[in-house]
């Protein structure tokens, strides 16, 4: 800096005129946009408004509630939002909710997945002008879920995550809406109202976005030892086996977390397993948490991502732009899942206890996945 000094700089926080004015101006372009389009087209998710507008999730989010309550544009559970006709254009309506409540459900506090899954939903509960009651539950805390059900005014329960289905269970039992936001393992049925990404799509981008770049070894990093238990591994086979018919040779295998804790300790270890004959050079990783901590052993290791072995994550967490080389992963559409679970608690239609909403995942290509070496 110049001769200023860092203690004389104030970090001044928007106010929430700046804030209001920055989503009326996303607003606006929005309405240009959507009156540029013919009815029925899809509207970009809002990771994509984000980047176009160049504004906060919380603005597009909000700009995005004020246009669907115009009726200037639809939702479509599972496929997204859409452009709206004209003619069921019905002006601003009343986005109060009369004070009832949402319960929201995370197992892990220390999860990132839901975490952001939680964060994303309070600020669309805030625009509807929904209140939200948060709880942090294990699978067995039977005195926890006593307690929410104690809560007599809940408009209904969002669940976060495939371990507590046990939970959502026990909270359907009141009578009061449960969803659940998780893709269980293919040999479980929760029986209860169901939304996630499309998991199976979702592993054949990843695996072929790798194929495609030259990578005939492919690692699926993952902490369960049933690959076959998950829709990604389906995903997954299927891109191998499309690449096999075009006469492509392709070698897969099974990375275990605990492969990886064995590396934390033994830093030469990774560099010996990659550096070997037919090792993997393209990485399917479970999740992003997962896929930045190898991205940090291996280059602890002296292993160069790219160059030498590609990361390709799941989730698109925001941390996964704050390494280096930023992560190649798949947006799941969080936004549009937890929106899904909000609007199947305000229908006035019961959801069905066998509904599955499948939200499409987006590939999302960064500096952590490149040709193989030597390719």
């Amino acid at each position: 800096m110049s001769a200023r000094s860092l203690d004389n700089v104030r970090r001044v926080r928007p106010t929430q005129a700046t804030q209001k004015a920055g989503i009326v101006r996303v607003e606006n372009e929005l309405i240009a946009m959507c009156e540029s389009l013919p009815a029925g087209t899809r509207v970009p998710s809002h990771v994509e408004l984000m980047a176009k507008f160049q504004a906060s999730e919380r603005t597009i989010l909000s700009a995005l509630e004020m246009l669907r309550h115009d009726g200037r544009i639809v939702r479509r559970p599972g496929a997204g939002t859409f452009v709206a006709d004209k003619k069921d254009y019905t002006g601003r309506i009343s986005r109060h909710a009369e004070g009832i409540a949402p319960i929201v459900v995370v197992y892990k506090p220390d999860n990132s997945f839901f975490a952001r899954c939680a964060n994303l939903l309070y600020q669309l509960a805030e625009v509807l002008e929904i209140p939200v009651v948060c709880h942090l539950l294990g699978p067995d805390d039977s005195s926890g879920v006593k307690r929410i059900k104690a809560i007599s005014h809940a408009l209904g329960y969002i669940v976060l995550g495939g371990a507590l289905i046990p939970v959502a269970q026990q909270l359907q039992e009141t009578g009061r809406r449960t969803v659940i936001l998780t893709s269980p393992a293919l040999d479980i049925d929760s029986g209860l109202p169901c939304i996630h990404v499309d998991n199976e799509q979702g592993g054949y981008l990843v695996t072929k976005h790798l194929i495609d770049l030259g990578h005939r070894s492919i690692a699926f990093a993952m902490v369960d030892s049933h690959p076959e238990r998950s829709a990604r591994w389906i995903g997954h086979r299927i891109a191998i086996r499309e690449a096999e018919r075009a006469g492509l040779q392709i070698t897969s295998s099974v990375l275990l977390l605990s492969t990886m804790d064995d590396w934390r300790n033994d830093i030469e270890a990774p560099a010996r397993f990659f550096r070997a004959p037919g090792a993997p050079t393209g990485l399917a990783v479970w999740n992003d948490q997962l896929a930045i901590s190898l991205l940090t052993i291996l280059l602890r290791a002296g292993i160069k991502v790219p160059d030498e072995v590609s990361i390709v994550g799941y989730d698109n967490l925001p941390e996964g732009t704050h390494v280096s080389p930023s992560l190649t992963t798949i947006d799941q559409a969080v936004a549009e899942q937890v929106q899904d679970a909000i609007d199947l608690l305000k229908q006035e239609e019961e959801p069905s206890k066998s509904l599955t909403i499948l939200t499409p995942p987006t590939l999302i290509v960064r500096g952590s996945s490149g040709p193989p070496p030597l390719a």
